[in-house]
C-alpha cells in the first residue's frame, strides 16, 4: 500500500537535513503520551513518523520503567535508518504532528496503515495551522490545514466502530488529539487455583486436604460475591476430587517437578488447556472486594511485587496473563528444569530468570492488591480503603486471623 511519493520523501528528507529542529515535536506531547501507554499497559509502541526520534527520549527520562519494558519501534520514510515499514503489530501506535503533512491524496492509506498496526490502540496529535516550514518546492510543510470537527468526521470514517476520545492537550485551538480504541473482544476468563500435597520442607502445613477444601470453596466463594462476570473457576489438583462448590472445576495435572511450588508453573502449559485470559490465586488469597478491574485487565504478564523491599523483587501468588502468551515461558522452563531444584521450587526466581519484562500489580492497578503482613497487620488490623484484594502469604494464614473483615470477606458469615 503506496502511502507517501519518493518526491515528497526526497523534500522531507531535505527538510530535515536543513531544520535540526524538525521533526522534534514530539517531546511536548511526551507526558500525556507517557500516562496514555500507561493506561493501556503497553508492552509495545510504534512511533509513526518519528522524525528525530524525541518521543523516546523524553520517555526514557520521565517514563524509565514503561521505555526500558516496551518494545520501541520507529517509522519515518524520510528518515533513512527508519525508513522501512515494521511488519508486525504493536500495542499501541503514536503519531505525532505527522498526518497534516501528510500528502492528501494519501491520507486514507496512511490512516488504513496506522490502523493496521495498532493492537490496542492510537495517539494522534495533529496541528490545526500552517506550520512554520517551508518545503524546498515552496508549499508549507502542512498539506492538511483543518479543523477539528473536519478531523473528528475523518478519523470517525477510517477508524469506523472504535472509540474516539478527544484530549486537551497543549493550547487545543490548534492541536487536536485524540485516542482511538478499537471494540473489546470478550476473552474467555479463567480463575485458577492449585493443590497438592507433600511440596517440600520449606512449604509445609498443606498436606491437610479437609483444610484445603475450605481453602478452595473460601477463594470460590470470594470471587462468586465480587465478580460480576462470566468467568471459570479451575482447582489443578491431584488430591482433591469431591467436597468442593459444584462450580469448582477440578482438573488433573503432572507437573515437571514437585519441588517447592513448581506445579504453579503447569499453568504455562499448553496442557493445562487454557483459553482467555487467566488470574491465578494462592489459596491463601482473600477477596475483600470488587474484581473488575483485575477481570477486565488486559495487560502482558503480571504479577504481585513483594510489599517489604524498596527494590521491584517479584512475588508469584497472583498472575494474570493471556492464555498461550507464556507457552515460551513454559518451553523455556523444561530445557532447563535443573532451575527447579536449584532454586528449591520458587516459581518467583524461576519467572526472573525465564521472563524479561514484568509488570506489577501494584504499579497496574494501584492500592487495589495489599499485603496482610505489609498493609493491614501494621494497620490496626483494618483493611486499606481501596484495598480488593489481600495476599495473605506466608504466616498467619486466612484461618488463623482474627479481624472483623475477615468473618465476612473469607468464611462469608
Amino acid at each position: 500500500m503506496k502511502t507517501i511519493s519518493e518526491e515528497y520523501i526526497r523534500l522531507n528528507s531535505e527538510l530535515h537535513n536543513q531544520r535540526r529542529g524538525y521533526g522534534n515535536s514530539a517531546n511536548r506531547f511526551a507526558k500525556d503520551i507517557g500516562i496514555v501507554l500507561h493506561q493501556f499497559h503497553t508492552m509495545s509502541f510504534l512511533d509513526y513518523g518519528c522524525g528525530k526520534e524525541s518521543l523516546i527520549r523524553c520517555l526514557r527520562n520521565d517514563y524509565p520503567y514503561l521505555a526500558q519494558r516496551a518494545k520501541y519501534g520507529a517509522y519515518d520514510p524520510a528518515i533513512p535508518h527508519r525508513s522501512v515499514k515494521p511488519e508486525e503489530q504493536y500495542d499501541m501506535v503514536i503519531s505525532t504532528d505527522v498526518l497534516e503533512h501528510i500528502e492528501p491524496e494519501y491520507l486514507s492509506a496512511v490512516l488504513e496503515e496506522i490502523k493496521g498496526y495498532a493492537k490496542k490502540g492510537v495517539y494522534l496529535n495533529i496541528c490545526m495551522r500552517p506550520s512554520g516550514d517551508i518545503l524546498p518546492d515552496g508549499r508549507n510543510a502542512h498539506l492538511i490545514v483543518k479543523d477539528a470537527p473536519w478531523w473528528r468526521e475523518t478519523l470517525s470514517k477510517a477508524f469506523e466502530g472504535w472509540t474516539l476520545e478527544e484530549r486537551d492537550v497543549l493550547d487545543s485551538w490548534r492541536n487536536y488529539t485524540v485516542v482511538l480504541t478499537p471494540p473489546k473482544i470478550q476473552k474467555p476468563l479463567n480463575i485458577v487455583c492449585f493443590y497438592w500435597k507433600g511440596t517440600s520442607s520449606r512449604y509445609p502445613g498443606w498436606d491437610d486436604v479437609d483444610l484445603a477444601k475450605i481453602y478452595v470453596n473460601n477463594l470460590y466463594n470470594g470471587v462468586r460475591r465480587n465478580l460480576n462476570k462470566d468467568y471459570k473457576f479451575i482447582l489443578f489438583s491431584n488430591d482433591i476430587e469431591d467436597g468442593l462448590d459444584p462450580h469448582v472445576e477440578i482438573r488433573k495435572f503432572q507437573p515437571m517437578s514437585w519441588t517447592g511450588c513448581n506445579p504453579k508453573l503447569y499453568v504455562h502449559s499448553p496442557d493445562a488447556g487454557l483459553e482467555g485470559r487467566v488470574l491465578t490465586f494462592d489459596l491463601d488469597t482473600i477477596i475483600v472486594g470488587d474484581l473488575t478491574d483485575f477481570a477486565e485487565y488486559d495487560g502482558a504478564f503480571t504479577t504481585r511485587m513483594e510489599h517489604n523491599t524498596r527494590r521491584r523483587v517479584t512475588a508469584g501468588d497472583l498472575l494474570g496473563f493471556e492464555a498461550g502468551e507464556t507457552y515460551q515461558l513454559w518451553n523455556n522452563y523444561k530445557n532447563i528444569s535443573k532451575y527447579a531444584e536449584k532454586y528449591q521450587g520458587d516459581e518467583r526466581e524461576i519467572y526472573k530468570l525465564l521472563w524479561k519484562h514484568l509488570l506489577y500489580w501494584q504499579e497496574e492497578i494501584p492500592g487495589q492488591l495489599v499485603s496482610y503482613k505489609g498493609d493491614v497487620r501494621p494497620n490496626q488490623n483494618r483493611l486499606p480503603r481501596n484495598a480488593r484484594i489481600v495476599s495473605a502469604h506466608g504466616k498467619p494464614r486466612p484461618h488463623e486471623i482474627n479481624a472483623e473483615w475477615i468473618k465476612s470477606c473469607w468464611w462469608g458469615k
